[in-house]
């Protein structure tokens, strides 16, 4: 806008087509790489036993529901928070959430903890059957549950890291480098006794010259095809 602004349209007209073509070709990438993801997601969704209407089919674990009776075997990974209904010798490796590092027995009698560690009678989304069956129904899934709100905290919290952040900064560090430029090439073609339009035209040059409008698009397409 500021080189139209001065006269110069074919600079305006060259970087609106450099981050329209940017824009393209990164919308593309991004499409391809949330194919991709949802096709991996799909071929590793854990499954789960479910008792509906007298008989046992096996689902994925994103169509579970509160309220449906999930049957557990050793190996399973719980499929949703469950409180437990019935159980046969069965232990629970919690240490992908609470971090204990041996198998915790459970039993289906009811108990008030406030810690989760306390909780014998739920079993949590993520954790592995070590060993006995067990029959439960189905409390929460998804953010509801405590794995699912762990880690919606953390997603809200996390920092900004590796290229992103060095992007910032590179922007941090150049925009006032660009911007001084360009006022000192304007403040120096009037002292000159330039034409006001000619000098302007120059700094807005310079600014732009000082953008890098690919680096960003090189970036993101850098790093969505790592994710494919």
């Amino acid at each position: 806008a500021l080189a139209a602004a001065v006269g110069s349209r074919t600079d305006a007209a060259l970087v609106a087509a450099i981050t329209g073509t940017s824009a393209l070709v990164g919308g593309v990438q991004r499409v391809r790489t949330e194919r991709a993801l949802a096709e991996l997601f799909s071929r590793s969704a854990i499954g789960a036993r479910v008792r509906r209407a007298g008989t046992e089919r096996l689902v994925a674990a994103g169509d579970l529901v509160p309220g449906d009776i999930v049957v557990l075997r050793p190996e399973d990974v719980v499929p949703a928070d469950c409180r437990l209904l019935e159980a046969e010798g069965l232990e629970v490796d919690e240490s992908s959430l609470t971090g204990e590092s041996l198998p915790v027995p459970k039993d289906p009698a009811p108990v008030a903890a406030a810690h989760i560690t306390g909780r014998r009678s739920m079993l949590y989304e993520g954790t592995t059957v070590s060993a006995g069956r067990a029959v439960a129904v189905v409390v929460a899934t998804g953010t509801s549950t405590e794995v699912g709100r762990s880690l919606a905290t953390a997603r809200q919290a996390a920092p900004v890291t590796g290229v992103e952040a060095r992007l910032t900064r590179l922007t941090r560090a150049s925009l006032p480098i660009a911007l001084g430029s360009a006022t000192a090439v304007c403040a120096a073609g009037l002292l000159h006794g330039r034409k006001l339009t000619d000098t302007l035209a120059s700094a807005v040059n310079l600014a732009v010259a000082s953008v890098p409008e690919g680096l960003p698009f090189l970036v993101n397409a850098a790093q969505l095809a790592a994710a494919r």
